[in-house]
């Protein structure tokens, strides 16, 4: 069989549901054919083009599917909440820095901290930097929390525009 035909005929369907305002089988066939496309890019060996679009379809269902990059933003926050935790950050002037190491006596002060830790890695869902008298921060001195915090702002800035992009399309049903 011919994956390009199979692919014309997926788009064909698509602008047809598209006609008749039939969103269901739009978005089954809008999904079929970026399936097709797929597998068209690893006959073909393109690997990059293969790699981009099975991740587009891990985080949002090609586009069609808000619901999940919302839940990966919601899982990124708490997964580098959990990292800044244990690599350091500043409330104020003091340092929150912890160690793999559990004491029972200092839960309430560890939940106020990991509380801090969410509203600072809460803070890198946003593209720019929010404020130098912000009363979270990193320095200089603490290079891995800073490079996490870049590495939070890009897999962020991904995830949010891939829940923009499908709740736009979700909209527009």
């Amino acid at each position: 069989y011919n994956l390009v035909r199979i692919k014309d005929i997926y788009s064909k369907l698509k602008i047809s549901s598209n006609k008749s305002s039939d969103f269901i089988n739009l978005g089954k066939f809008y999904i079929s054919e970026q399936e097709t496309k797929r597998k068209i890019h690893r006959r073909k060996n393109e690997w990059i083009e293969f790699c981009l679009m099975g991740f587009h379809k891990a985080i949002s269902s090609y586009g069609e599917n808000f619901k999940k990059p919302l839940f990966f933003v919601l899982c990124s926050i708490v997964l580098f909440a959990v990292l800044f935790i244990f690599t350091g950050f500043y409330v104020g002037d003091n340092l929150v820095n912890y160690n793999f190491s559990f004491q029972g006596s200092n839960t309430l002060n560890t939940l106020r901290d990991f509380g801090y830790s969410l509203i600072y890695s809460l803070k890198n869902i946003l593209p720019f930097q929010v404020s130098l008298n912000f009363y979270l921060h990193s320095d200089k001195s603490l290079e891995l929390s800073q490079t996490l915090e870049l590495i939070h702002k890009i897999v962020n800035l991904i995830l949010v525009t891939s829940f923009t992009a499908a709740f736009i399309r979700y909209l527009r049903k």
